[in-house]
């Protein structure tokens, strides 16, 4: 289990105990976090519009976890995290009107959606289909987006 913070850091808890297991630092205060499907990496979007990932394999046995990715994702705080159910790509919303979509392996954009005047809500992946939907607080709308897979990923 894993929370986002006003004091820069994620915390990682062990579900069954409660037991705090790391504590990672960001560059800024943590709205959004998103766990891979595996359970295995972290996303989390802070407010200056940053993205940073950690690899958690081993980190309960005493390996280190492993800062793996950080970038200026966006101009505008992090609003909303997911990965789809491959753990490929992983998908931000922010308050720069954006939703951006990131391919895992190289940490490459694949596609960006315009949400201009939708600064607000959150983002998700659909796990059995190839849909992103977003929410806009602004007016309580959902917008769904179907996602082209092979073509942002060149055929597979």
């Amino acid at each position: 289990m894993a929370a986002g913070s006003g004091d820069q850091k994620v915390y990682v808890w062990q579900v069954a105990d409660g037991a705090q297991l790391h504590v990672l630092n960001a560059p800024n205060w943590v709205g959004s976090i998103a766990w891979a499907p595996e359970g295995l990496m972290l996303a989390a979007g802070s407010a200056g519009g940053c993205i940073d990932v950690w690899d958690l394999a081993g980190a309960d046995s005493g390996t280190p976890v492993r800062h793996v990715h950080g970038w200026a994702g966006h101009t505008q705080r992090i609003l909303g995290l997911s990965f789809d159910s491959s753990g490929r790509l992983l998908v931000s919303k922010s308050a720069d009107n954006n939703v951006s979509l990131w391919r895992t392996q190289t940490w490459d954009e694949v596609a960006s959606l315009d949400e201009s005047g939708r600064c607000l809500g959150g983002v998700t992946i659909n796990q059995s289909a190839p849909v992103i939907a977003t929410r806009d607080d602004t007016d309580n709308k959902v917008m769904v987006w179907d996602m082209d897979i092979d073509a942002m990923f060149g055929g597979g």
